[in-house]
C-alpha cells in the first residue's frame, strides 16, 4: 500500500479524495511544488514554500491553511517512512481552494495533498540532452507566471511536442520570440565563464533550484539574468537545464548546434554538496 497525506491525515493513495466539485479539477484552482528529499530532509524547502505562499497570495487563497516548514517536513518524513523510502524521494505538495462557486470562489480556505515517491539519487548523465524550440505557443508574461500550476497547458503541449519530435526537451519562447525556460526546468547558457538565464517576468516560473545554484558559484561570476535569444543559443559554449529533481542536466545539442559540458559538470558537482 502507498500512502499520501491529505490535510495532515495519512491514507491509501488509491482511495478517492474529491468529488467533481473540487476546484483543482473543475477550474485548475491549485498550485504545487515538487521537491527532492535526501536523507529524510528537504534541503530547499524554504525556497519552495516561499514561492508557494507568494502564489497563494496572488490567487487570493488563505495561506493560513498551508502548514509551516516544520509541519511539512514532519509530514514528509512520516510519509516516506510509511512508503518505505530510505533514499531519495520526489515530494510533491499541492494546495487547492476548497469547493464552492464557479470562477468566483465562495471561500478562500484551502486543502493540501502531500505525495512521496522513491527516485534514484542525481547522477551526471554521460549523454547530454537533445532539445529544440517550441513554435506557435508563446507563453505570455502574467502575474501568475512565476508559479507552478496556472500555466500547465503550455508545458503539457511542449512535452508532447518534444516526444513527437524525438527530443528530450523543448525550450519555450516568450511573446518576443526569446527563450523563457524548458518544459520543467530553468535554462542557463554559458559563454566562457559567463552564465546567463532568462530574466524573471517573461512568462517563466521562478526557479528555486536556479536560485540555489547561484549561491553555489564559489568565486565564479553569479548567474546573470538577461534576455536569451536564438543567436545566443547558437553562440554559446554550453547550455544546461536545472530543476529540483534533476539538479543540472547538460544539453548536448539544439538543432545542429553542439555543446560541451565542462562548466556544467563542475556546477553539478558543487550542487551535490548543497544537497548533503
Amino acid at each position: 500500500m502507498s500512502f499520501i497525506c491529505h490535510n495532515g491525515k495519512f491514507q491509501d493513495r488509491e482511495q478517492p479524495l474529491f468529488t467533481v466539485r473540487n476546484r483543482a479539477f473543475a477550474y485548475g484552482d491549485a498550485l504545487f511544488e515538487t521537491m527532492r528529499a535526501r536523507n529524510g530532509h528537504l534541503p530547499f524547502l524554504a525556497g519552495h514554500l516561499h514561492r508557494l505562499l507568494a502564489g497563494m497570495n496572488t490567487l487570493g487563497m488563505d495561506s493560513g491553511y498551508l502548514p509551516d516548514a516544520t509541519a511539512v517536513m514532519s509530514y514528509a518524513q512520516e510519509l516516506m517512512r510509511r512508503n518505505v523510502i530510505s533514499g531519495d524521494a520526489r515530494v510533491r505538495l499541492t494546495v487547492f481552494r476548497d469547493d464552492g462557486g464557479s470562477y468566483l470562489p465562495e471561500r478562500n480556505s484551502c486543502g493540501f495533498v502531500l505525495e512521496a515517491d522513491s527516485i534514484p539519487p542525481p547522477a551526471w548523465p554521460g549523454k547530454g540532452l537533445r532539445v529544440g524550440l517550441q513554435e506557435g505557443a508563446a507563453i505570455p508574461p502574467s502575474p501568475l507566471s512565476p508559479f507552478k500550476g496556472p500555466h500547465n497547458a503550455y508545458y503539457i503541449m511542449a512535452a508532447r511536442t518534444a516526444r513527437a519530435l524525438g527530443l528530450d526537451d523543448l525550450l519555450l519562447l516568450d511573446t518576443n520570440g526569446r527563450i523563457t525556460e524548458a518544459v520543467s526546468s530553468s535554462v542557463v547558457v554559458v559563454h566562457g565563464d559567463t552564465f546567463t538565464t532568462p530574466p524573471r517576468g517573461v512568462g517563466n516560473v521562478t526557479g528555486t533550484t536556479l536560485q540555489a545554484l547561484s549561491g553555489a558559484m564559489n568565486g565564479h561570476k553569479p548567474i546573470r539574468e538577461a534576455p536569451v535569444t536564438h543567436d545566443m543559443l547558437m553562440d554559446a559554449d554550453e547550455m544546461f537545464l536545472t530543476n529540483a529533481i534533476d539538479a543540472v542536466r547538460w544539453v548536448a545539442s539544439c538543432g545542429e548546434k553542439r555543446y560541451s559540458c565542462v562548466q556544467s559538470k563542475r556546477l553539478f558537482d558543487r550542487f551535490l554538496l548543497l544537497l548533503g
